[in-house]
């Protein structure tokens, strides 16, 4: 005596169901805006061009990871471009002085040190 049990499967919901339509305006904006570059330089999809873009993004793609990490913790941490335009100061300053790239490294710990230990005084712990 054995029972067959079948599952019934989810209906799909389309495609353009799944994003509203603010998602698909903002979509639909970008690729406007990456058509009417297209056709207005010869250099925008070069592949040295595209190159250029990606090393740009990425500062900002491993600040968002890091402060993804943060919010999903439960923390919240304002402080990610103040830190990055300090550390940013820091490493020209050291570069202007003709120091060594391991003290970048140092500066950049000691200005987060010290904006952690500005929060810690600010929230009371």
């Amino acid at each position: 005596m054995t029972e067959t049990v079948t599952a019934t499967p989810h209906p799909q919901t389309p495609l353009l169901q799944r994003f509203s339509r603010a998602d698909l305006l903002f979509a639909g904006a970008i690729l406007l805006l990456v058509v009417f570059a297209a056709l207005a330089s010869d250099a925008f999809l070069t592949q040295r061009n595209i190159v250029n873009i990606s090393r740009q993004i990425v500062t900002n793609g491993f600040l968002s990871l890091g402060m993804l990490m943060v919010i999903r913790t439960g923390g919240i941490d304002l402080s990610v471009g103040s830190v990055l335009a300090l550390a940013g100061l820091l490493a020209t300053g050291l570069q202007d002085n003709g120091q060594p790239v391991s003290d970048f490294g140092k500066a950049t710990a000691v200005s987060t040190d010290a904006r952690r230990y500005q929060l810690g005084l600010e929230l009371n712990f």
